[in-house]
């Protein structure tokens, strides 16, 4: 009215539902292309029970006959993310094993929980970090972070040529 616009603003709850909206709409998607829950899951970086209860969940409110295709496969790591998750497992594994350091302290200072600490660091392939993990996991051990993941994303050539380019 004369010339003022209305103000609107969006509350944290309109934002969270829009986002739930559309991880909705992409697990329907994929559920309508008969994805097993486990390749759901890995592509929406969900726990497979909550996602296996999302998929229910939403196969009965918009009437989805859902029967996951047996034959398609979840989207595998590539050869460079399984190094570097085999890398940072190695790093979770020496911090966890330092002398005098109990699994309690090494979840307050990393946010790995002592089930995600074994996995991280005895099938290192297998625990996907976070990146909040990563970067508490970075300040524990006392490295910068930039130089924590240029160290276990490269190869040790790679990562020596980087350093004195940058001299880091």
């Amino acid at each position: 009215m004369f010339g003022v616009e209305k103000r609107t603003e969006v509350s944290r709850g309109d934002q969270r539902k829009t986002l739930l909206d559309e991880r909705d709409e992409r697990i329907i998607t994929a559920m309508r292309q008969g994805r097993p829950v486990a390749a759901i899951a890995e592509l929406e970086g969900l726990e497979p029970d909550y996602c296996r209860k999302a998929t229910r969940r939403l196969a009965a409110e918009y009437g989805i006959e859902y029967t996951p295709d047996p034959q398609s496969t979840p989207p595998r790591l590539s050869d460079a993310s399984r190094t570097f998750r085999n890398n940072m497992a190695n790093v979770v594994y020496d911090y966890r094993n330092a002398p005098g350091r109990h699994q309690l302290e090494v979840s307050r200072d990393t946010g790995l929980t002592q089930a995600q600490q074994l996995l991280a660091s005895q099938r290192g392939g297998q625990h996907d970090f976070r990146l909040s993990q990563l970067e508490r996991l970075a300040a524990s051990t006392g490295q910068d972070f930039t130089v924590m993941m240029l160290r276990n994303l490269l190869s040790a050539e790679q990562f020596e040529k980087v350093r004195r380019c940058l001299n880091i």
